[in-house]
């Protein structure tokens, strides 16, 4: 997958995920931990294959310091590099391009940040993720996870331009996906941020706008 249609299936709708992770020295594997990503050097800036346990790796890249450590994830089969870089809305059949004004680069600026590559996703030069693969679908078993801590800070980004998931044959599935996402900035008791000038691919679109909501997020989480 490549060029607009990736954008389309890979780039998170809502933006600002946040993940408070505690530092931690370099992973072995003699002593693999999700946490030890901290120094390759002054800045921290790494990108490698990480040691998570049972035999496991994940590519990670960190950049910047500070905390709470921001954790961006992609959407559909969107490795972490597409955090990295941008879209231009006018060309979008130019694809993806590495850029300094991308979401990853932005918010490295502010705190720390991290974006790693889910099992069997796909890169953008095409290639599979060399994080190790894992029987598919998998899934985020949210109904068992414990209830998230209130007040949250949290913010919710939405496209404002109509796109289609063209599942199933009951028409589009525009109307449920704008009713979802109020549904979630309610249950977050968070900002909802719909003037986006965005499709789906909110944060290479305007990576700027998801920048300023994550580093939103950021002060509130530092007010706690």
């Amino acid at each position: 997958m490549s060029g607009g249609s990736r954008v389309l299936a890979g780039a998170a709708t809502a933006a600002a995920l946040l993940a408070l992770v505690a530092g931690g020295s370099p992973a072995t594997d003699a002593e693999p931990t999700e946490a030890a990503v901290a120094s390759d050097g002054p800045s921290g800036d790494f990108a490698r294959l990480v040691p998570i346990g049972g035999g496991r790796r994940i590519h990670l890249e960190c950049r910047g310091t500070g905390s709470p450590t921001v954790v961006l994830v992609s959407g559909a089969r969107g490795a972490a590099d597409e955090w990295a870089s941008t879209m231009d809305p006018a060309h979008p059949a130019a694809g993806l391009k590495p850029s300094p004004s991308a979401v990853l680069a932005t918010v490295a600026s502010f705190t720390r940040v991290c974006a790693y590559d889910r099992p069997g996703t796909t890169r953008l030069d095409g290639k599979p993720s060399p994080s190790t693969p894992v029987p598919q679908p998998t899934t985020a078993e949210i109904r068992s996870a414990p209830p998230m801590p209130h007040p949250l800070p949290a913010a919710v980004l939405t496209a404002d331009k109509p796109w289609n998931l063209k599942v199933g044959d009951s028409g589009s599935t525009w109307p449920a996906w704008l009713a979802a996402q109020d549904d979630l900035a309610r249950e977050l008791h968070a900002r909802h941020i719909t003037d986006t000038r965005s499709g789906h691919g909110i944060a290479v679109e305007q990576p700027r706008l998801v920048a300023d909501a994550v580093h939103e997020v950021v002060d509130e989480a530092r007010k706690q």
